[in-house]
């Protein structure tokens, strides 16, 4: 039931894009209708790491920035080194300036076994922000 729920948020989050994209802002609540599927998924398998990243992209475009902070800062506690939550979560700290919390993660990161390709996105992001 967790995955009907997950899948049923992509296809809500999929509207809502392609929406935004026909007309800036068009659809948020489509974002908002993604997000409480991808809450349903994440209630029914809590250590599920993928539902919480979905959330927070649900939350970061439906514009709730604090919410997908949270949602993405979850998903990497499930699974340090999900690469996709880091690399949105660095996004949307570097545009609120949040520089010191940006370069805390990615030295983190930097400890934990990722692979050479992910290894070399975590330093040049870190190339980025010093």
């Amino acid at each position: 039931q967790a995955e009907w729920w997950n899948m049923s948020g992509l296809c809500m989050f999929r509207i809502g894009f392609n929406q935004n994209q026909a007309e800036e802002g068009a659809n948020e609540i489509y974002f908002d209708r993604a997000a409480r599927c991808f809450t349903e998924a994440s209630n029914l398998v809590p250590q599920a790491e993928r539902y919480q990243f979905n959330l927070g992209c649900a939350l970061d475009w439906g514009g709730d920035p604090s919410s997908a902070e949270l949602a993405y800062l979850r998903a990497i506690e499930l699974h340090p080194g999900y690469m996709s939550a880091v690399g949105n979560l660095v996004e949307l700290w570097v545009e609120q300036g949040r520089f010191p919390e940006v370069r805390k993660l990615l030295e983190s990161q930097m400890r934990q076994p990722l692979t050479p390709g992910e290894t070399a996105r975590v330093e040049a992001l870190l190339l980025g922000v010093r």
